[in-house]
């Protein structure tokens, strides 16, 4: 401070460059300060020569530094609280006028200029601004971090149509961070979308409506509430048949299928997403990629995939979802890129392929990591659980799974739980232990009728079927029933490939009864691929020795 005042002749420059920062350019501090090139460069040379701050550059590209950051407090300390408002508040606007670029790359800089300048209005754009380039690089804490304080900001406004909609286009930016960050289930992600809805109805909002009802479909679907996720998407279906908007019914499609899928209605599901893919246009629906948390493109076709596998297309399915991988790391979103990778990974798991499951979940647990989705990390968990049990280490893969499942469930996530008991008995059954694999298939039927998640009820039945089998020969009778029911299950759900497997178990607990053999030949004979999969060589084998009896 006394060094500053001995230069009392140019302390206001030192002052100016300190609210400016740490680090400030000449062209910047020429602008802010109003001073003559002359004057200008008089007082920047004697701060450098009195050694309070440091010069960079030459020409046009002249930058300083303070020598360090308590000159720079001492500098800033001494303006008044109204003088620093002031000049905080010529600077941003500065920046806002003149500086494109650093308001572009840089709009935390402004949101903390006009914060500082008590325009509470403008530094929540800013924020909101800061929050989403945040979310476009997948920094989650970052983005998360930023909309509080754009939240924070308003509550100091008046309440206004204006706020609202700020409030609103910040709410549900807040959502798609919150769907990445802690899940797609979690409380903070419902009570975001949830707020966001208020607004909507506040305001009368239509196309802001789509992602927030989008987003409750979401959390509806994780939380295993699969009534109110199916009436959020045919509200959507509603509201763009209404307004006659492709961009909207592309969204609506996409809604309609992703929440047929769980259900295990896979051919409304089908129908759904090739509808979607059909209205899709890069150049119109890309740009709502981090509204909606994922990439459009990427999850309709990773929600077909699945949908194709349990129908029966195996290789049309592994494609899709190769190509929904594909079209994440090219568009360099990690968040777009987990969900192929989780859901490619359990595809791969249900086809008995454990180097595809592997290198995924080390992908997956990889961008999870670096991005901090806690959600996602807890799949890769899952996934490198099967491995680690199908390479051996029972025990091991059992405790990992346990522990997975458990980090996906605390997130607020219901959804899946049937697929990951289904898991859980299958080792169980690698290890010997039947009943124990009965017990964990039992609850899997509990929360499938309990939840309507039936996409994976066909085989749970069927995994019934084979424990009953290694408890032995007298549990045949009751097996061929368990099977049964599983080939009952997938008809009504045209899931051919679930039929396939069903009709082999059948034949194995009941290899004398001819129908039994002559449903597997006849739902063989139905395949146009996949020809190369363990289930189709078994089924192939079966169905010859039906041909020759």
């Amino acid at each position: 401070m006394a060094r500053l005042d001995r230069l009392a002749s140019v302390r206001e420059v030192a002052q100016i460059g300190a609210v400016i920062g740490r680090d400030f350019s000449h062209e910047l501090l020429a602008a802010a300060s109003g001073f003559s090139e002359v004057e200008l460069e008089r007082a920047t040379e004697q701060l450098v020569t009195a050694g309070l701050v440091f010069r960079r550059g030459g020409e046009s590209q002249v930058s300083y530094t303070f020598k360090h950051a308590l000159v720079q407090d001492a500098a800033y300390g001494s303006l008044l609280l109204s003088r620093r408002q002031q000049l905080h508040a010529r600077i941003a606007h500065i920046l806002e006028e003149r500086f494109p670029e650093i308001t572009a790359t840089e709009p935390e800089l402004l949101a903390h200029h006009f914060g500082q300048a008590s325009l509470v209005e403008k530094a929540a754009e800013y924020h909101e601004l800061a929050g989403r380039r945040a979310l476009s690089r997948s920094s989650l804490s970052e983005a998360l971090v930023r909309f509080g304080n754009a939240l924070t900001g308003l509550k100091a406004l008046s309440p206004s149509k204006q706020r609202a909609r700020r409030e609103l286009s910040i709410q549900v930016a807040l959502g798609s961070t919150l769907v990445a960050f802690h899940g797609f289930a979690a409380p903070e992600t419902g009570t975001a979308y949830l707020r966001a809805q208020e607004l909507c109805e506040e305001l009368g909002e239509i196309q802001q409506l789509f992602p927030v009802v989008y987003g409750l479909c979401l959390f509806h679907l994780y939380a295993a509430q699969l009534a109110e996720a199916r009436h959020d998407a045919e509200r959507l279906l509603e509201l763009a048949h209404g307004n006659n908007d492709r961009g909207l019914s592309f969204f609506a499609h996409r809604a309609a299928g992703v929440s047929a899928l769980p259900a295990g209605e896979f051919s409304r599901a089908r129908a759904h997403l090739t509808e979607a893919l059909a209205l899709y246009d890069p150049q119109e629906h890309r740009s709502p990629a981090f509204v909606y948390a994922f990439d459009p493109h990427v999850v309709c076709l990773d929600y077909l995939a699945r949908a194709l596998l349990a129908l029966g297309l195996p290789d049309q399915a592994l494609a899709a979802n190769e190509e929904a991988a594909g079209e994440a790391r090219r568009i360099g979103h990690r968040n777009s890129l987990a969900l192929p990778l989780f859901f490619g990974g359990v595809m791969r798991q249900i086809l008995g392929d454990a180097t595809g499951v592997k290198l995924r979940a080390a992908e997956l647990a990889q961008i999870s990591a670096e991005g901090g989705f806690r959600f996602w990390q807890a799949g890769a968990t899952i996934l490198q659980a099967w491995v680690v049990a199908a390479e051996g280490e029972t025990e091991r893969g059992r405790a990992e799974l346990h522990r997975g499942v458990c980090e996906w469930r605390s997130t607020g996530a219901q959804y899946m739980w049937p697929y990951f008991a289904a898991l859980l008995a299958q080792i169980e059954l690698k290890a010997g232990d039947p009943a124990a694999a009965l017990t964990w298939l039992k609850e899997a039927q509990e929360v499938i009728e309990k939840t309507n998640e039936r996409w994976f009820a066909s085989e749970v039945f069927r995994l019934q079927g084979e424990a009953l089998l290694q408890l032995g020969p007298e549990r045949a009778k009751m097996a061929a029933e368990r099977f049964g029911d599983a080939l009952t299950t997938a008809r009504s759900q045209d899931a051919r490939f679930w039929q396939l497997r069903a009709a082999i178990g059948l034949v194995r607990a009941d290899g004398a009864e001819i129908n039994a053999r002559k449903q597997l030949a006849e739902i063989f004979s139905s395949f146009t691929e996949g020809s190369t999969l363990p289930d189709m060589k078994a089924a192939q084998l079966l169905a010859a020795t039906v041909g020759s009896a």
